[in-house]
């Protein structure tokens, strides 16, 4: 068995069961089993051992979940104080901003003494 279609067919149905135990949400699980497939499909050609090849693709599935919890924990709620739609809130994050980014413009040296160059 080397051809990523050969695995889909065996293993497509196991995985999506491990997947959906772990994850919870069939959503999410079908997308996990997608990219579990495309890293697979991706790197087939580096696994050296096919006797092997239940063990790899259980390790890029479980790879695939632990990268999955992490992605949630980046995607956090914001801050109470940004998540709000209120104009003073607005007007002095906007207040806070210029007073970074407009001295940062201001240094920057005219537009005459840019040397632009073609590649």
């Amino acid at each position: 068995m080397n051809s990523t279609e050969e695995i889909l067919k065996i293993y497509h149905e196991r995985l999506g069961g491990f997947i959906r135990s772990r994850v919870g949400d069939a959503n999410n699980a079908d997308d996990i089993l997608q990219e579990v497939f495309l890293r697979i499909h991706s790197s087939i050609d580096t696994l050296e051992d096919s006797e092997k090849i239940r063990g790899w693709i259980y390790q890029i599935t479980r790879n695939a979940i632990v990268d999955h919890y992490r992605a949630q924990n980046k995607m956090g709620e914001l801050p109470e104080e940004l998540a709000t739609s209120e104009p003073e809130l607005i007007d002095r994050a906007r207040d806070d901003i210029d007073a970074c980014v407009v001295p940062m413009i201001e240094a920057l040296p005219e537009r005459e003494s840019y040397h632009l160059t073609r590649r």
